[in-house]
This record gives structure tokens, C-alpha cells and sequence, in this order.
């Protein structure tokens, strides 16, 4: 049986008169097993919290003590409102008075479960802090716009290892517990005072008595100035509000929820939802897989199914059962749906890109790849070679990619074959690439007018000389790729992206799954692997670079195949060069431009030397990392060596560095 209090006050947790009011409702009504606490928010206790509080029930109904103190007499009458402040209370009265009836108080309360859960934080308790009940109670609390749940509750045993709050003022904690990190958010709506909840809840009641903002193609802009006069006409001044309460009634209307609260964390890389009903996952930057306290809906799934269909403009049904496409909501996000019969139950994954492209320099700033490792990249990129960036899901494959890309001056003409666009083509453009982008048909679709990913590298081929970007190699694609390589058809940069864990699982995946035949995989000439580092029994992990081979074109067996140039010291956390001087493509290079494979390397550490100065740089100007500042310093690179050769350009781009750049 469901109780249904309508009230402004918040749950039990927040409100000690609520406590004592649903304790006098149990007491006369055993058969309630929910609650249900209606106002500006809707507030549900399940089954277990009312459990909880009946046990309690069960055991202070036995307790009389013939106790006549008036400091004990306080706090017995709000035994009700403050179970954990009374217990508390007991422990500290048994130390100056030593009583045979508060030692039995005290063991009966130490036998229910409300105690039993926070026993162990009560060191250095206040009396009155209700804080501690979040440790307690699974309360669910959602706005009555959304059907997206939170749970306030804490794990109990959970350690808390950090806390943040985003630009949009919801906070957020992190707890470990048992091998499971716990990702708790407090989002923004469920922090606001009764006055601006009620404002949010008419201007979102308002929008939807206008069906005719659905229907205009710019009906998020439209949306946003409805909401941002709407609360000026309420006396929101204060711009820094106005524009949170604004992006909060966008994203709970025309907007995708919680998704885009979520895309603020700058520490979220992917958001997991794997059923109706149930807690969504994430995947943190710094504390790797997480279960949240965010629970979602059979109707908020559909809702975001709805929406994704609309945007993408793409098929997902029985007959198409996966969907891939790219969502821009504050952030670049990359969202992969599948449906039964494919999946059991309707699934998403979101996938958050940086805003801005990933660039070399970032990369180092981060410690993913060294000075020399990157140097090294923006050399052979330039050099027009082919390399394969492989790794497991969620590696950086991609990022890496669209970093070495712009490593490239804007001077020749650049092809993008891609099924989902997560190649920046737009940003390419605004700084005067010369860029096409051809969007295939994902592997995976049945249906639809788009080509697939075969015949677009078909017409891709037939654009002229270009160097070439063909996102993730999966498909019967790798053949023409490969046999376009190996005949010499493309002379430029070629990158792509692979999903395997070695060198020769590179080798194996696209000779032995993708069909190309091993004399035509020699077209590769490097593989650069990436994965994430997470230490035994470590909740953190860190994304490194692991590798950067080169692919022996004259061997004949695939374990002896691979020469590898750069290797991770885990010791040192750094990417190390090695026999580099071995290098059979640098004795290519040496042969065809007349530097020597000694000078080759030498002009690579000079390389890595400036994009070390210019990490460093970067850390009063974060511009100098950005794609356009790092832009700026490969053009001033490119202009010193056409004015006075390589010899000596450390030192003359370091007198030129803070005339370009500063």
C-alpha cells in the first residue's frame, strides 16, 4: 500500500517534523510499504526505508524509561524526529551517568538497522544533522517535469575520494566501495529554493501549451528565448542564473535531460544505458568505470530514442537495429543505440568528444605521449605515410587520429570517409582546410540511401590526389583501401582507426577478419597503440600511448614483421625511443629526400624540444595548445626550415616564438 502525503517539506532526510509524521502514519497503518511526498518535487521511499523506520518503530515502542532529567527528557521526545541525535545523545549520557536503563536503551537501538548503518560515522557527530541520513535512506527524488530518478542515499559503506561541483552548480561526489566506484550527482533542479523551482515548473508547463515550438526548425533557439524572457520577467537578474536557469529549462524540454547535465563533467567520457528502470553507468576520466545514482525511466528512454531519430535523420528499428550518429549538445557527443532483436533491451551508449580537437601538445600536457613520441607522429604525418591508430574501445583512437591530422598545414587537400562525423570537418574548415567529407552508411544499417563505406573509398579515390582520413577500418572497405596504398594510388598522409591490442593483432584483424592479403597489409607503415593504464586494485586509470611500430616491408613471417620505435616504460610513465636509427622508413625518407637518417633524427628531437617549450608555454596561454595556436607554431616551424634549412631551428624559433604567438 502507497502513502501519499502532499507537502512542500522534502523527505525524511531533510525534515525531522516529516520523520516524526510518517512514524505516527505507520504506527496506525502497518500496511503501507511506499510513500510517496508530493510538492514542487516528488520525493519516493521505497520498501526498504519503510522497513527501516518500522523496525525502529518496533523497538522505541518498548522503551519507558523512568528517567527524570530534563536534558534526557528533550531529546526522548524527538526520538521520532532525530533517531540517529537520540542514539548519539545515549552514548555520550552513559559517560557521566552511569545507568543501568540507558546501557539497555542504548544495546536495543544498536540492534536496528537504522543504527547499524552509520554506527561507524559517528565519530564526531553533531546532534541534529541530517546529513547522516543520507546513508540511510534510498530516497528517489525527481522534478515533476522528468521522470528521471536520484538517489540521495549514500553507500553505506562507501568511502567518499572526491568532490566537485559543474559550471552548472550540481555537485557531485565519488565513493568507493568494494571494488565499485559510485558516481553521485545532485543536479542543479533539485538544488533550487521553492521560488525558483515553482518558476521553472510554470515556464516548462507554459512551453508545452505551445506545440508550435516543436514544430519550428530552429526550436531549441526559440525554446531558449521563450525561457530567458519568460524569467526576466520574473525579476531574474543576476546573468550568471539567468543563464543556468535557462540551459536547465532548454535541456528538460526540446534538450536530451540529464545526457547534457552529464556532458558538462569535463571528467565524463561515456554514459551507459543498459535498461529501463535501471541506474545509468559512466565511464570517468579519472576513476574509470562508475554505477550513478541516476535512474531512468521506460518513458525517458523513449523520449531520448525519439528525439535522436529526429536529429540524426537515420533508421532504428527491428529491420535497422543500430543507430550511430553525432549529437552536439555543449559538447561533441557520439551516441551508438541498439534495439531488439539485436539487444535484449533498448541500449545506449554516449560517447563525449572535447569541444575543441584533441592536438599533440594536449596530449603531452597530459603525459599520454612524449615530447618526442608526438614529435615524432608530426614528422612521419607530414611525410606522407600511412598509419593505423589501434586500441581498445574508448583508447583515444579517434582523438589521436584528429591530432595528427592537424599536425599537417592547410596546403593539401584532405578526405574524410566516416559513417558517424567525428572527424572535426567544420573546425578544418574555419581554418582554411581543404577538406571533403564523405558520410557513408554505418556496417551495420540495413537500410538507408547513404554508400556504403566500399563504394564511398571508391569515389573517394576518384577526387584526385589527397591524403586521406577513413575513421575506423571494419568493413570489406580495407581491401580497397589497402590495394589503393599498395599500388601507390595515395601519396599523402592515410589514417585510420583499429580496434586490436597488439601490433600483430593489427596484423591479424585485417588480414585474417578484414581479407586483405598479408603482401598488401605491408602498405601499412605505422601503428601507433593506445590504452589505459589501471594498477592492480586501483580505482584510477591513466590513457597512455604504448607504442609506435613500424611495419618491416621486406619480412615475410607477421611475428617478425614489426619494429618497434617507441615503447612505454611504466617505471617512468613516459614513452621511450628506441633503435629509431634502425628505422627501415627512415632509410626510405633518407634515400628520397637526401637527409640522412642521423640528421632525420636529430631534426625530431629539435621538433620535440619546441613542442616542449610550447607545453610549457601553454600553461599561461592554453591557446598555444589549442589547434589554432599549435597551428601557428608547426607554420613558423614550416617557414624557418624553407628560410635557413633545419640546421639551427630550435634556436631560431625560439627568437621568433614570442613575436608569433604572444
Amino acid at each position: 500500500m502507497k502513502l501519499t502525503i502532499k507537502s512542500n517539506k522534502k523527505s525524511i532526510i531533510e525534515s525531522a517534523e516529516l520523520m516524526e509524521e510518517i512514524v505516527e502514519k505507520l504506527k496506525k497503518n502497518i500496511g503501507i510499504d511506499s510513500i510517496e511526498i508530493r510538492g514542487l518535487n516528488i520525493i519516493e521511499h521505497n520498501k526498504d526505508d519503510i522497513d527501516i523506520i518500522k523496525d525502529y518503530i518496533r523497538t522505541i515502542d518498548i522503551m519507558n524509561p523512568d528517567i527524570n532529567d530534563n536534558k534526557f527528557i528533550e531529546f526522548f521526545e524527538k526520538r521520532y524526529q532525530d533517531p540517529i541525535t537520540f542514539y548519539v545523545f545515549l552514548k555520550r549520557y552513559s559517560l557521566e551517568h552511569q545507568n543501568e536503563e540507558i546501557t539497555k536503551l542504548i544495546q536495543l537501538l544498536e540492534n536496528t538497522r537504522i543504527v547499524k548503518k552509520v554506527k561507524d560515522k559517528l565519530i564526531g557527530y553533531k546532534y541534529w544533522d541530517r546529513d547522516i541520513y543520507k546513508f540511510i535512506f534510498e530516497v528517489l527524488e525527481r522534478t515533476n517535469y522528468s521522470m528521471i530518478k536520484y538517489s540521495t542515499r549514500f553507500p553505506a559503506e562507501g568511502k567518499l575520494i572526491d568532490e566537485y561541483t559543474l559550471e552548472d552548480r550540481s555537485k557531485i561526489r565519488i565513493f568507493y566501495n568494494n571494488g565499485i566506484n559510485y558516481y553521485h550527482i545532485l543536479p542543479y533542479e533539485l538544488l533550487l529554493n521553492d521560488e525558483l523551482n515553482k518558476i521553472v515548473n510554470d515556464i516548462i508547463k507554459s512551453i508545452y501549451l505551445h506545440p508550435d515550438f516543436l514544430d519550428n526548425e530552429n526550436m531549441r533557439e526559440v525554446i531558449r528565448d521563450f525561457a530567458r524572457s519568460k524569467l526576466i520577467d520574473k525579476n531574474i537578474k543576476d546573468i550568471n542564473e539567468l543563464d543556468r536557469l535557462t540551459n536547465l529549462i532548454v535541456r528538460n524540454t526540446i534538450g536530451y535531460g540529464v545526457i547534457e547535465t552529464l556532458v558538462l563533467d569535463e571528467y565524463i567520457e561515456d554514459i551507459f544505458i543498459n535498461k529501463k528502470e535501471k541506474n545509468i553507468f559512466l565511464k570517468h576520466g579519472k576513476y574509470g568505470d562508475c554505477k550513478t545514482n541516476i535512474i531512468i525511466s521506460s518513458y525517458e528512454i523513449s523520449n531520448l530514442l525519439s528525439k535522436i531519430k529526429m536529429v540524426s535523420g537515420r533508421p532504428i528499428d527491428a529491420s535497422n537495429p543500430v543507430l550511430d550518429s553525432m549529437l552536439d549538445i555543449e559538447k561533441k557527443v557520439r551516441i551508438s543505440i541498439s534495439v531488439p532483436p539485436f539487444s535484449k533491451d533498448i541500449a545506449m551508449t554516449f560517447r563525449k568528444y572535447r569541444l575543441k580537437p584533441w592536438t599533440l601538445p594536449l596530449f603531452i600536457q597530459n603525459n599520454t605521449i612524449s615530447p618526442l613520441g608526438a614529435a615524432f607522429l608530426s614528422f612521419i604525418v607530414n611525410n606522407g605515410r600511412s598509419i593505423l591508430f589501434a586500441g581498445g574501445r574508448g583508447a583515444g583512437k579517434t582523438s589521436f587520429l584528429i591530432a595528427s591530422l592537424f599536425e599537417m598545414l592547410p596546403k593539401n587537400r584532405i578526405v574524410v570517409i566516416q559513417d558517424t562525423e567525428e572527424i572535426p570537418v567544420e573546425e578544418a574548415e574555419k581554418l582554411n582546410y581543404n577538406i571533403l567529407s564523405l558520410k557513408v552508411r554505418n556496417p551495420l544499417s540495413l537500410e538507408s540511401a547513404e554508400l556504403s563505406p566500399e563504394d564511398g573509398l571508391r569515389a573517394s579515390l576518384r577526387f584526385g590526389d589527397s591524403s586521406l582520413i577513413v575513421g575506423e577500418i571494419r568493413g570489406k572497405e580495407a581491401k580497397m583501401l589497402y590495394e589503393a596504398m599498395r599500388i601507390g594510388a595515395l601519396s599523402n598522409f592515410v589514417g585510420g582507426t583499429i580496434h586490436a591490442q597488439s601490433p600483430y593483432g593489427v596484423f591479424d584483424r585485417v588480414v585474417n577478419d578484414l581479407g586483405v592479403t598479408p603482401s598488401s597489409f605491408k602498405a601499412t607503415d605505422y601503428i601507433v597503440m593506445i590504452g589505459t593504464i589501471k594498477l592492480p586494485f586501483s580505482n584510477t586509470y591513466k590513457r597512455r600511448v604504448l607504442s609506435i611500430t613500424e611495419v618491416n616491408k621486406k619480412e615475410t613471417d607477421p611475428e617478425k614483421m614489426f619494429n618497434t620505435l617507441f615503447e612505454y616504460n611504466s617505471k617512468k610513465d613516459i614513452l621511450e625511443m628506441k633503435n629509431i636509427e634502425d628505422s627501415f622508413i627512415l632509410k626510405e625518407i633518407e634515400k628520397r629526400s637526401g637527409l640522412s637518417v642521423k640528421k632525420i633524427v636529430k631534426f625530431i628531437n629539435s621538433l620535440a624540444e619546441i613542442k616542449n617549450i610550447q607545453v610549457n608555454a601553454g600553461k599561461k596561454n592554453p591557446r598555444l595548445l589549442e589547434i589554432e595556436g599549435n597551428l601557428n607554431v608547426n607554420r613558423l616551424i614550416t617557414e624557418i626550415i624553407n628560410e635557413e634549412g633545419y640546421d639551427g631551428v630550435v634556436d631560431v624559433w625560439k627568437k621568433r616564438f614570442q613575436y608569433h604567438l604572444y
